[in-house]
């Protein structure tokens, strides 16, 4: 079930790719944009992380938390995330438990958008190759920006590459 404004996020609790266990509660008082992303080696989603990576001061300074979500365990996060030193943690959810209780579904046409096709040549011009496919190649991405543990937009992506801008992200507030 999709969630929408006004739901209270369901609560999870993971590994990281490198900074222990992270769940929802460590960020009951905060402003948390929650992404969900597809495999480790996947090119477009590390072209996203790229760009939040770059931004992330004006996102602090707007006072969110980022946290990605991916559908690949932690050591192949380590191994396959391309933005080796990130200033927010990732999530290890190979099982797709977190996927399921936010909602995040997969399609076969998530590749197929001319705006993904676009995504994924600037990605490899990037050197953002693909890796292994983990969890299936058909995921799609979504975000939630939560604050004080309720969900105050949700974003769920039609295509590969539909998920929030930064800026968007920065509009919500």
């Amino acid at each position: 079930m999709k969630l929408k404004p006004g739901d209270r996020a369901p609560d999870f609790s993971a590994e990281t790719a490198h900074h222990g266990g992270l769940e929802l509660s460590d960020f009951a008082n905060d402003t948390l944009l929650l992404q969900f992303y597809r495999f480790a080696g996947c090119p477009v989603c590390n072209l996203s992380l790229r760009t939040y990576a770059k931004r992330h001061a004006d996102l602090a300074g707007a006072g969110i938390w980022v946290v990605a979500v991916f559908h690949s365990g932690a050591a192949s996060l380590r191994e396959h995330v391309r933005v080796k030193v990130l200033p927010f943690p990732l999530l290890a959810d190979p099982d797709k438990t977190i996927y399921q209780r936010y909602g995040v579904e997969s399609s076969v046409a998530a590749m197929r958008s001319p705006k993904v096709i676009g995504k994924a040549l600037r990605a490899v011009s990037l050197g953002y190759l693909p890796g292994k496919v983990e969890g299936g190649g058909n995921g799609l991405p979504a975000d939630f920006l939560i604050e004080q543990g309720v969900v105050r937009h949700a974003h769920y992506g039609t295509h590969a590459a539909d998920t929030l801008s930064v800026d968007e992200a920065l509009k919500l507030l």
